[in-house]
């Protein structure tokens, strides 16, 4: 009976840290086009994902969904036409001690927001409204038609909101956000190694005035740099060798990349862009998407009668 608590034990620290995600939001001061950035690069167990198009509630949205979610019920990244996106990763140091049953929620609440929220302020008070326990521990990123960037740390029964626009809190326009909340409590959680490797991307991108979509999708959801070690596995000559990818962005969990591209002041908001690596984003190419009046995704992204997506 011991030796079979030990090996659950270890299968559920083993999922805990499968679902990770490296996450970040950038303010419009601090890009190339002046346009905000709101970016998940999603781990998570479920390796087939696909895009769905969404009219059922005040505005349209397009979401990020796993497939098997036939319904969409849950969305794990979007837009919608009011240029309000949102995205998360899970705080595994959040909700420390609270004895709650209900949790992962994190999916049916952000289509709720996609449903409902314009704005920054919207969501606030979307939050502060919302039914309590929420069932959630997780760093909502959210970015708006405004300029609003900033995340909230958000638990069962509070939140805490760091505002990339703020000097104090975010230097350099950006934050980051693993698998650890800044408010949680101290050591816990996951995904430290991979914070410091996006880290050191974007100091090195805001130093060089380069931080855009291409730059978030390419050096960082596409590096193979481990902030631990100093590995750079693309400065390898090809050779045959297993490398763990545990510790690195791209991991063996990885399944999706999202990076919305918000408007600039007084732009449409249905001009705000949805840039998507469907799949493992070493081999996947990334893929822009707007709400059309066609009222759909492109097919390849889009579940087929197989119930994925082609990509």
């Amino acid at each position: 009976m011991i030796r079979l608590f030990f090996i659950w034990l270890l299968i559920l620290m083993c999922w805990e840290a499968a679902v990770a995600c490296t996450t970040a939001i950038i303010s419009g001061k601090y890009t190339v086009d002046g346009r905000p950035l709101l970016y998940k690069h999603r781990d998570t167990g479920f390796s087939q994902n696909k895009l769905m198009y969404f009219e059922d509630g005040k505005y349209e949205y397009i979401g990020t969904v796993n497939s098997t979610d036939k319904e969409g019920k849950e969305v794990w990244a979007g837009f919608n036409s009011a240029g309000f996106a949102i995205m998360n990763s899970e705080a595994y140091n959040l909700n420390i001690g609270d004895t709650v049953k209900l949790r992962d929620q994190e999916g049916f609440l952000m289509k709720k927001a996609l449903q409902e929220c314009a704005s920054l302020a919207d969501f606030e008070d979307f939050l502060n409204h919302y039914v309590k326990p929420r069932g959630v521990r997780a760093n909502f990123g959210v970015i708006d038609a405004n300029g609003g960037a900033a995340y909230y740390e958000t638990g069962n029964y509070s939140w805490q909101k760091y505002d990339a626009n703020d000097p104090a809190q975010a230097p350099f326009g950006y934050l980051i956000r693993t698998n650890f909340a800044f408010g949680g409590k101290k050591d816990r959680g996951y995904g430290y190694i991979r914070y410091q490797t996006a880290e050191e991307l974007l100091y090195q991108a805001a130093a060089e005035n380069t931080l855009h979509h291409k730059f978030i999708i390419q050096k960082i959801s596409r590096s193979l740099k481990h902030s631990l070690t100093g590995i750079d596995l693309k400065k390898y000559k090809p050779h045959t060798e297993y490398v763990s990818l545990e510790d690195y962005i791209p991991r063996y969990s990885s399944a999706s990349t999202t990076v919305v591209q918000g408007i600039l002041p007084g732009e449409n908001p249905k001009l705000t862009t949805l840039w998507t690596v469907l799949g493992w984003q070493l081999s996947t190419p990334a893929i822009p998407v707007w709400l059309n009046s066609d009222k759909s995704v492109p097919a390849v992204m889009a579940a087929d009668a197989s119930g994925n997506a082609p990509l």
